[in-house]
């Protein structure tokens, strides 16, 4: 009996090595199968999503076979892919125009990291910064900039400051603001100097203009209390005083009122004009000072065809021929004052010549007879109407035209101002 328990044992033992050793080698065969069919297959598909993904297309069908599982994966894959895609598109059209936005902005914009290098920089100002430097420090020449941001990191703070950088004579408005989510900075700086001159040529502007309306209004008010108890010998005199110094006030009301119509408008309106138009209403324009001087003024044209017409804007040109014609009989002693106005065509230009045999311009002052307010000494100390304003005018007004003046001009005979303007 033991025997044959003993024998069945030996039995269920060999029966249990082999069942072993059959799923050991089923399980080899697997694996083997596995590793060298399934894995690699699927390594193959995988890799061709890879390769789609890397691609970058948002439009491309790749075959991946009948595995329902993994077709499932690639249509989420593709749909995850397609959004990011979308939302890549729309970061970089964001970005394109958030760069040309900076670009656009008349100060220089800087992103600066924790330790103050560089990160963002557009491309205004750079006579401020070192090209070749990438940290804020070394990178901005100027140490006045550089101690708003120290003082903006000490006091853990947004500052905005204004300064004033001695080597280049220029005002800048500093604005330093933390990020405190980045542990970034961001700097702006911004030249103030023209809105600095402007505000300053305001100042001096109002200063001018009072001082010039202050001097007729006082010598008109003195004129008239002394008239009342003057004997009648002297109130002719006195009423022709006040009578020049109320044509001083008029002509600086006309000249303002013609800087601010300037600066207002600056288009050209050309039309065509006859000779005869422009000769006739310059010399009614100027009749008074004419018949009050007893001078002579005189037109030359020299066009390109008989009988055409000047192509121009008719207001601007008048103004600046009345205030050159009128300056050359206002600024003149000479007994019998004469202004010659010549006017030639050229193949793309106006060539306007505008003489006179007044008392000249030292060479000296040439320069700066068209700055506002300024008259030679002489016309000064003269008791002329003149208000120093039409020169700058009429260089506004050519300025405009984008043509050029020259002055030629001796003192004691006469000056010549030569104008080209484009047809």
């Amino acid at each position: 009996m033991n025997g044959i328990e003993h024998t069945i044992k030996d039995e269920i033992r060999q029966i249990f090595i082999y069942e072993v050793l059959f799923f050991l080698f089923l399980n080899f065969i697997i694996y083997f199968f596995y590793k060298n069919f399934l894995k690699a297959d699927l390594y193959k598909k995988l890799n061709r999503i890879k390769a789609f993904l890397e691609s970058g297309k948002d439009k491309k069908e790749i075959y991946l076979g009948d595995d329902q599982w993994i077709l499932q994966f690639w249509r989420v894959v593709k749909a995850w892919q397609q959004e990011n895609l979308s939302n890549i598109s729309k970061l970089d059209k964001e970005k394109e125009i958030l760069t040309k936005i900076i670009s656009a902005v008349d100060s220089a914009i800087i992103l600066l990291d924790k330790d103050f290098n560089f990160t963002v920089k557009n491309n205004n100002l750079l006579y401020l910064f070192e090209r070749s430097k990438y940290n804020c420090i070394q990178g901005i020449k100027y140490i006045e900039i550089i101690e708003v941001i120290r003082e903006a990191q000490l006091k853990n703070k947004d500052i905005k400051k204004e300064i004033y950088i001695q080597d280049l004579k220029k005002y800048f408005l500093i604005t330093v603001k933390k990020l405190d989510s980045r542990e970034e900075y961001l700097l702006s700086i911004k030249d103030m100097t023209p809105a600095r001159e402007i505000v300053e040529v305001q100042r001096k502007f109002i200063s001018n203009v009072s001082h010039e309306l202050k001097t007729p209004l006082t010598n008109i008010k003195g004129y008239l209390i002394a008239l009342k108890d003057a004997p009648d010998s002297v109130k002719e005199n006195f009423i022709n005083i006040i009578e020049r110094n109320i044509d001083k006030m008029e002509n600086i009301i006309v000249d303002f009122l013609n800087i601010s119509k300037m600066e207002s408008l600056n288009i050209i309106n050309i039309s065509q004009v006859s000779e005869e138009k422009l000769s006739t209403f310059l010399k009614e324009s100027v009749q008074g000072i004419i018949k009050k001087k007893n001078g002579f003024l005189e037109f030359k044209f020299e066009l390109l065809e008989k009988d055409s017409y000047l192509q121009i804007d008719f207001e601007k040109i008048t103004m600046i021929l009345k205030n050159l014609i009128e300056n050359g009989f206002i600024y003149n002693h000479s007994e019998n004052p004469k202004v010659a106005v010549n006017i030639y065509e050229m193949r793309k230009t106006y060539k306007i010549i505008v003489q006179d045999n007044g008392i000249g311009i030292e060479k000296n002052k040439i320069d700066k007879i068209f700055e506002r307010f300024y008259r030679v000494d002489k016309a000064r100390t003269s008791n002329v109407a003149g208000t120093g304003l039409g020169l700058s005018i009429v260089k506004e007004i050519i300025k405009n035209y984008e043509g050029e003046i020259k002055v030629l001009s001796e003192e004691g005979k006469g000056s010549t101002f030569i104008i080209s303007i484009p047809k």
